[in-house]
């Protein structure tokens, strides 16, 4: 139950109502769920523990999928961005981070179309959805704990 209470928080848009503002703190309200907590606990047949084995392996490898990432981005490296972006695209999905894959995917196709003015700002954006999804993540492997 804690679980699924702190996958929700991440996995539903939140309201907008007073008690909202307040729950949320100086976190912004997301426009789209981080994970989709139902398809996610699906994948695992609701099996807590591998779950959290899955996210604390996925979270442990993050830095340096990021870390290429942002240097190919950096180096201007546009081969090596869609193969990172690929990369980091193909592990998040098996989360049903769905903002995070769109972003990715957004920053795979900026590569691929050679446009170095929006390359940053597509990182920066992708950068952003990701690390929302892994806040997610942290949270549930905190909760199973």
């Amino acid at each position: 139950e804690r679980l699924a209470a702190v996958l929700d928080q991440f996995s539903t848009p939140e309201g907008s109502g007073e008690a909202a503002v307040r729950a949320r703190g100086a976190r912004s309200a997301p426009t789209l769920a981080a994970v989709d907590t139902s398809a996610l606990l699906s994948t695992v047949g609701g099996d807590q523990e591998l779950l959290s084995h899955l996210c604390s392996m996925f979270l442990e490898s993050l830095p340096d999928m990021q870390q290429r990432l942002r240097s190919a981005v950096d180096n201007g490296h546009l081969q090596e961005v869609i193969a990172a972006a690929h990369a980091l695209r193909g592990v998040i999905s098996n989360f049903h981070a769905r903002p995070s894959v769109e972003a990715l995917m957004t920053l795979e196709r900026t590569a691929t179309e050679g446009d170095l003015e929006t390359l940053a700002a597509g990182h920066a954006h992708a950068c952003s959805e990701v690390e929302r999804a892994a806040a997610a993540l942290r949270e549930a492997v905190t909760a199973i704990a």
